[in-house]
């Protein structure tokens, strides 16, 4: 399957779609308008989730240029591989894939959620300076940010204000539900204040 230019949202809705962006990637087919930030991301997890750490660098450096040479690009202090971005981003990926939730998901599913919270291209900038991170020497070899430590980057978001009131709620209407029933009857009541070690007419 080859992936269109502009087809990359609609390929990325199915785990087969997943699947085919990645082959055509390694093997040149990938036309460069479909070779996207988000198509990079994919592409990252795809070995983060596959492969060892040491194996998923190895592979995405050496495919990435392998991609490049079949679509002509040169490799040069300015242009080609770059190996600060590619390691950043692929850090980012592994963060991400330890923290999410894996059970019983396919590539699509984590691929959606990795982009809504990866979808930002211009992340790197947030680490490094602009001039340092197109360096030559960024280019050719990994460098520190220089604005700001990148491991900031990979910690849990804590809840929004708007997250932290749904939680909230939903927790005060399991409780209230909870209430309810108990209330049917003196043996429920009983049932769950024995269980619980509290008393359940406090509680609700």
């Amino acid at each position: 399957m080859n992936i269109a230019p502009g087809e990359t949202a609609s390929v990325l809705a199915t785990d087969a779609g997943v699947e085919a962006l990645v082959r055509d990637f390694e093997t040149g087919a990938l036309p460069r308008q479909s070779w996207t930030h988000a198509a990079h991301l994919v592409v990252a997890l795809w070995y983060v989730r596959r492969y060892e750490w040491k194996a998923a660098v190895q592979l995405m450096r050496a495919r990435i240029k392998f991609y490049n040479a079949s679509h002509g690009i040169a490799e040069t202090p300015t242009s080609g591989y770059h190996e600060t971005i590619t390691l950043f981003w692929l850090r980012a990926v592994r963060a991400f894939y330890a923290r999410a939730d894996r059970h019983e998901r396919g590539m699509a599913s984590l691929v959606n959620e990795m982009l809504a919270a990866l979808g930002d291209k211009n992340l790197p900038l947030k680490f490094y300076t602009r001039e340092r991170l197109m360096s030559p020497q960024a280019r050719a070899h990994y460098v520190e940010p220089d604005i700001q430590p990148d491991g900031q980057q990979f910690k849990a978001a804590p809840l929004t204000a708007a997250k932290r009131k749904a939680t909230t709620i939903t927790a005060r209407g399991e409780s209230r539900a909870a209430c309810a029933s108990a209330r049917r009857s003196l043996r429920a009541r009983r049932r769950v204040s024995q269980a619980r070690g509290w008393r359940l007419s406090r509680r609700c």
